[in-house]
């Protein structure tokens, strides 16, 4: 989180990614990590963005996070 308050959001991606690496179901990491890639032109980032959201609402029914980075 440190880094996405200072802006510096490849550190912030690669940190995200590596704590969902290792734990799939970490929720925050999760949501955090889909709204970075939601902010990218790349049309597989924003794929991945929403395939992480589905998987958290999965086993997270409801998640107003998920919902609102899925824009549901």
């Amino acid at each position: 989180m440190a880094y996405m308050a200072a802006g510096e959001w490849k550190l912030a991606a690669i940190s995200l990614q590596q704590a969902t690496d290792l734990n799939a179901k970490h929720v925050g990491a999760q949501v955090r990590y889909a709204e970075l890639l939601s902010g990218s032109n790349n049309p597989e980032a924003l794929e991945q963005a929403r395939k992480r959201m589905r998987e958290v609402l999965s086993y997270s029914p409801g998640n107003v996070d998920a919902l609102t980075t899925l824009g549901i």
